[in-house]
């Protein structure tokens, strides 16, 4: 078994309706809604690698990355091998004039949903599982923030 290990970070701004969440149109390797995500190089920390993933993936620059005290792994296969991916899970709350700039290698689009359609939109039982946990804890911080 490979052993890749990542990070997934959660988007999120908040409007009149209430919070917004971005999710990434994959395109590459499968097709479907999933949250900004990426490998971890060598030698390098989980926020270092949210901090660059960001910039790649999203052309944004976020340095105060919370980490949530939640983590995702799933296994997938590559080339007949299971790979086993633990993945740090971090939030950031986005400003409403923040443009997303996707990197059109892996994603066609980006967009913002509610809670409630973008469950609907996961791929994972497992995803959607850590979505709602994290969820959670961004309601918390965003009510403790205030």
């Amino acid at each position: 078994m490979i052993n890749k290990p990542g990070i997934i970070v959660i988007l999120y701004k908040k409007e009149k309706d209430g919070i917004k969440y971005a999710l990434f149109k994959r395109k590459e390797d499968w097709v479907g809604y999933e949250f900004l995500k990426g490998g971890m190089e060598k030698g390098e920390t989980p926020i270092q690698t949210a901090i660059r993933e960001l910039k790649e993936e999203a052309g944004l620059s976020y340095t105060k990355l919370i980490q949530s005290k939640h983590n995702y792994s799933f296994e997938s296969k590559k080339n007949g091998e299971t790979v086993f991916h633990g993945m740090v899970v971090f939030f950031q709350k986005i400003a409403s004039s923040d443009k997303i700039i996707i990197d059109n290698q892996e994603h066609s689009a980006v967009d913002f949903f509610e809670p409630k359609k973008l469950i609907f939109l996961l791929p994972f039982d497992s995803l959607k599982d850590l979505f709602r946990k994290v969820h959670e804890e961004i309601l918390n911080h965003e009510k403790n923030d205030n």
